[in-house]
């Protein structure tokens, strides 16, 4: 079966962890490591809030992605009230990610 024999096959069969998965460790490593931000403005006294805002978002949307995975990966995927609290948070997190899609470099 393509699925089960193919890499991109077994990622595909639950591609939300997947890209989960991958996405958390990549920005979490950001959150860490990273030098540069997005500069909303040229106010220097601005400078060092917005980058460890920057960073604690980086560092949030990985846990929330992490968090999501552990749900999803857990016995308690069937409880509506788990259900509802990580769907919008890995939602959130998806958003934060698209919205800032051409931010995520360093």
């Amino acid at each position: 079966m393509k699925w089960m024999d193919d890499p991109i096959g077994k990622d595909c069969i639950n591609l939300d962890i997947s890209l989960a998965k991958w996405l958390a460790i990549r920005l979490q490593f950001l959150a860490e490591n990273t030098h540069g931000w997005p500069h909303l403005n040229d106010n220097e006294g601005e400078f060092d809030r917005q980058f460890r805002n920057w960073k604690y978002e980086l560092a949030d949307t990985a846990m929330a992605l992490r968090d999501y995975v552990a749900w999803k990966e857990s016995d308690d995927i069937f409880c509506d009230m788990a259900e509802g609290k990580h769907f919008e948070r890995v939602q959130k997190a998806m958003q934060w990610v698209a919205d800032n899609f051409t931010n995520l470099w360093d």
